[in-house]
């Protein structure tokens, strides 16, 4: 080999270990930071599994998931654009959800969802908010901002919804509005609905209820 193509080959080397190097650094665990603590772990378009004293409670896909810690040192796991979630109640499941971004709480077992958060269910049920709270301990979902539930032909709006999953107890907090297709109106401070016994009641009503009745 001449000595000039030599010498062009071994700078051609050069630049590309450099480039790479500085590739590694920028997405090498630790890098950047935050306040959170730094990046531990960092992959993408994963599938991953929450599991609460070896059960499985939920599963999800993001696009990338990157691991953190927070201010006592313990991991937190970021997810980002949530999808093809599934929440399981008795290893069967319960819920499909989808949101725009979601953190695991290793220590807790917890999961938070935030952003164009979505539930459905087998039924048709779907429900949409902003922030839901999934307490793995209690298996409890809640939301403490605005929801909107459609199921067939009704509507139900509320400030909040705590619901206790493994239960299938289901309960609308704060402004509630009921409706449906035909008409049907009624406003309370309260509604709880219990799947098992398929009985939805209303506490604390606000002014009178308007029910349209088929002849």
């Amino acid at each position: 080999m001449q000595p000039r193509v030599r010498l062009a080959v071994i700078a051609i080397l050069m630049v590309t270990v450099a480039v790479l190097a500085l590739r590694y650094v920028s997405d090498a665990p630790g890098a950047g930071g935050g306040e959170e603590g730094p990046a531990t772990t960092r992959f993408t378009a994963p599938r991953f599994v929450g599991y609460h004293q070896g059960v499985r409670q939920w599963e999800l896909e993001a696009d990338e998931i990157e691991e953190r810690q927070d201010e006592k040192g313990g991991r937190l796991v970021h997810l980002t654009r949530v999808r093809h979630g599934i929440l399981y109640r008795d290893g069967e499941e319960s819920m499909r959800f989808e949101a725009d971004r979601g953190v695991w709480h290793e220590k807790s077992s917890d999961l938070t969802l935030e952003g164009n958060v979505v539930f459905t269910n087998q039924d048709g049920m779907r429900f949409t908010t902003e922030v839901v709270y999934w307490n793995a301990d209690t298996e409890a979902l809640s939301s403490p901002t605005p929801v909107r539930i459609t199921y067939k032909d009704q509507e139900f709006v509320a400030d909040q919804l705590d619901a206790d999953v493994k239960a299938d107890v289901y309960r609308f907090i704060g402004n509630v509005r009921w409706t449906n297709e035909a008409g049907a109106l009624v406003r309370a401070h309260l509604a709880v609905y219990s799947d098992e016994k398929g009985v939805l009641e209303f506490v604390d009503l606000d002014g009178p209820a308007q029910l349209i009745v088929e002849r």
